[in-house]
């Protein structure tokens, strides 16, 4: 159970991981209130996992991806508005979470800053394994009591919370419901709004004052701005919420953070992922875990560079058919190709959002046989032939009209083609690589665009090798040659998200 804020203050927290679980393009003034320049801003949708003695404490759950991935539920409930943007193929808060090391079994506590549809998504996965889901007791009555057609029309959907085996933890008032987590009042954006104080042990500072919807930009912060979209609050009300925040976290030595900056959410990822934090106790020895990449520290060059582009390598129906090992189709393949490609149109869809180019490569052979050259001498047999079906790039991923599409015979998108000329004509500095097979075409094309002095990041949940130990050998491969080469798509997502914004800052 919660304890009360009065109680002495005990232990800190040992540990800090932010998570993206996704991003959002609205209006600056659903954020900025009163703004009128009818800019539109793509925010990182968050949450945050902190380790306590207690264990994990989750604070925010991200969206409901079914509402926006079925299109009879997206039609419904975000009515005709840019859906978000998941961070993942598949569900964006147990793939973060479990990219983090952390599994939605080892969460101990779950704490909703307020029951927004970006926030509250997550909460069904804790309905059935009696998490307590801690909740200011202002918000939950508004939720429960108000008409459903009213809360839709605010953006709060029923489906997200409305589970009678949900174990609420009702709080009245500002309350320390973790070692080291204070769960304090911030009402104004809703009615019972809740902001997080978390004190961390180890840290270069005191830890951080995460607002969330209390402050979604860093100006609201600044400037003591009220978000846009008041429910049941008035902008007074909300400002004092930002300076009460502010004033508890200076009390502390904490760094306050808005819950949707896309400048400061990346840099926060980018500091924690870089600034060692208090060691946990000792654990029992464990069998090896698989291949995870170098395990020296984060660099803290950036992930992207000038212009990036997605490169996106042979993603091809082929993909879909059972491997033999033998006949046209029967390049050797790792399982998994449907979840690649779920991820892979998350990326997507974010780039086009964002004016990231596109080039989709294409591996074609002749039916004549004449330009295999040595691509049979190996464990190859005859496959993307011209005309056949599987050789078509899969439906989920076909290119549009204005997108770079290049045809190859070989292995790299660099041999014998204009890969390069098509780049230096989009200016591109970054090349974002996924598809198949890791170890061959996304190794080949990576490295020749090492030596042509791209920057080249390899988004390794959305490549898929010969097999699983050929898939990690060829990210390490890489990992060699540039250090920060291997990332997930929650990483790129994060980054697009900052680099779209930084290059709106700089042409406004």
């Amino acid at each position: 159970m919660p304890e009360p804020r009065a109680t002495v203050r005990g232990e800190l927290a040992r540990r800090i991981i932010p998570l993206t679980l996704g991003a959002e393009t609205l209006p600056r003034s659903v954020s900025i209130l009163g703004d009128r320049t009818g800019q539109l801003i793509t925010e990182p949708v968050t949450a945050v996992l902190v380790e306590t003695s207690a264990g994990w404490v989750l604070l925010d759950t991200g969206h409901n991806p079914a509402l926006v991935r079925d299109p009879a539920l997206a039609e419904r409930f975000y009515r005709g508005a840019d859906k978000p943007l998941l961070a993942t193929g598949g569900d964006p808060l147990e793939d973060t979470c479990h990219e983090a090391g952390v599994e939605l079994d080892d969460i101990v506590l779950v704490a909703v800053s307020h029951l927004h549809s970006d926030h509250a998504g997550g909460l069904r996965h804790f309905a059935r394994r009696a998490t307590p889901v801690a909740i200011q007791g202002a918000e939950l009555q508004h939720a429960m009591e108000t008409p459903q057609a009213d809360l839709e029309l605010q953006g709060i959907f029923r489906i997200d919370f409305d589970d009678p085996s949900l174990n609420w933890q009702v709080l009245d008032g500002d309350t320390r419901i973790a070692p080291g987590v204070t769960a304090i009042c911030t009402p104004g954006h809703t009615p019972g709004h809740q902001s997080f104080l978390v004190e961390l042990d180890g840290a270069a500072c005191g830890g951080y004052a995460f607002a969330f919807d209390a402050a979604d930009l860093t100006e609201n912060i600044d400037r003591e701005i009220a978000p846009g979209g008041l429910i049941g609050g008035t902008p007074e009300q909300a400002i004092s919420s930002i300076r009460r925040l502010k004033s508890e976290a200076a009390a502390r030595g904490l760094v306050t953070v808005p819950g949707h900056d896309p400048y400061a959410w990346p840099a926060l990822v980018d500091e924690l992922s870089a600034e060692p934090t208090a060691p946990a106790p000792p654990a029992e020895p464990t069998a090896p875990a698989p291949p995870a990449g170098p395990t020296a520290s984060p660099s803290l060059d950036p992930l992207i560079h000038g212009r990036p582009a997605l490169v996106i390598v042979d993603m091809q129906q082929a993909g879909y058919l059972t491997s033999s090992g033998h006949g046209r189709y029967g390049i050797q393949q790792m399982p998994g190709f449907s979840d690649r490609i779920r991820r892979l149109v998350e990326i997507l869809e974010l780039c086009r959002h964002t004016n990231v180019p596109v080039v989709h490569l294409q591996e074609v052979h002749s039916r004549a046989l004449d330009d295999f050259g040595r691509e049979l001498d190996g464990a190859e047999g005859v496959h993307f032939i011209e005309g056949d079906a599987a050789t078509s790039i899969v439906g989920e991923l076909r290119p549009l009209a204005t997108e770079t599409q290049i045809v190859k015979r070989r292995y790299s998108g660099f041999f014998g083609t204009d890969l390069l000329d098509r780049l230096a004509d989009l200016d591109v500095s970054t090349l974002l690589l996924a598809g198949e097979l890791t170890d061959v075409c996304v190794h080949y094309t990576f490295v020749d665009a090492h030596q042509h002095d791209f920057h080249v990041r390899v988004i390794e949940d959305c490549c898929g090798g010969s097999t699983p130990q050929s898939h990690y050998a060829a990210l390490d491969a890489m990992e060699y040659l540039q250090s920060r080469a291997r990332c997930t798509a929650a990483t790129v997502t994060a980054a697009l998200i900052s680099s779209d914004h930084e290059r709106k800052g700089a042409s406004s």
